[in-house]
């Protein structure tokens, strides 16, 4: 198994870049996220991490380093289904089952999982505080987003420079005129590699000395449900 969290500062970098991105998130008196990297950091398996990294990058990081390989990946985060292929699949504990390519026509309106990124930049992301273009309908942007032609924001305004077909004369001209939101949406939507290398990589091994470890934390946090359940 692989484990991957979030670095230190994760936000800063996409920050720079969209000043607003997740600045809709609610303070917690409590943060469990510490405790919950602590935990596993007594489990079996890679874990990786780097600074100024979000786990999505991690995630994106791993299925790279695996790319030989099948590989699961564990995660309620939709945004995961655009690495979505033919060796990655997407185990989905919202849904208790992997996700399918229809799952993602109903979300994205698109037939290729990279194009959920060029989507969600276009219609925005209320979760991580995201604007695109405002109340545009993924109808309007299927036929251009499923086209070969369009692979990335550059291609996607080379298509539209005359309106298109399927868009109205608003959402066109709204489209042109938000271009430079388009582009910084995309730039933080889509996953960034870029820094990490082996130095993410931690191998944690099977030991007497991290099954302890463990049952101590789960001790400690009063897991008594689960002390039973630990493995040597």
């Amino acid at each position: 198994p692989i484990y991957c969290m979030d670095g230190e500062g994760a936000r800063a970098e996409r920050q720079k870049i969209l000043p607003e991105y997740k600045g809709n998130r609610e303070h917690r008196d409590f943060d469990p996220i510490p405790e919950v990297k602590e935990l596993c950091s007594f489990l079996p398996g890679l874990h990786v991490e780097e600074p100024g990294r979000e786990g999505d990058d991690a995630i994106a990081y791993a299925c790279k380093l695996c790319a030989s390989k099948n590989v699961i990946v564990f995660t309620g985060d939709k945004d995961m289904m655009a690495l979505m292929s033919d060796k990655i699949r997407i185990y989905s504990p919202n849904k208790a089952r992997f996700i399918e390519q229809a799952d993602i026509y109903e979300s994205y309106h698109v037939l290729e999982p990279t194009k959920v990124y060029l989507m969600k930049a276009l219609t925005g992301d209320n979760s991580d505080n995201i604007k695109g273009i405002p109340r545009i309908p993924k109808k309007q942007l299927e036929p251009i987003l499923n086209s070969p032609e369009c692979v990335d924001v550059e291609s996607f305004y080379r298509i539209i420079a005359q309106k298109p077909p399927s868009m109205t004369e608003t959402m066109w001209r709204r489209a042109i005129e938000l271009r430079d939101q388009i582009e910084r949406n995309y730039a933080v939507i889509i996953p960034n590699v870029a820094g990490f290398s082996k130095r993410s990589v931690t191998r944690v091994f099977k030991s007497s000395g991290n099954k302890q470890g463990l049952l101590d934390l789960l001790l400690r946090y009063e897991c008594h449900s689960v002390l039973g359940r630990v493995d040597g």
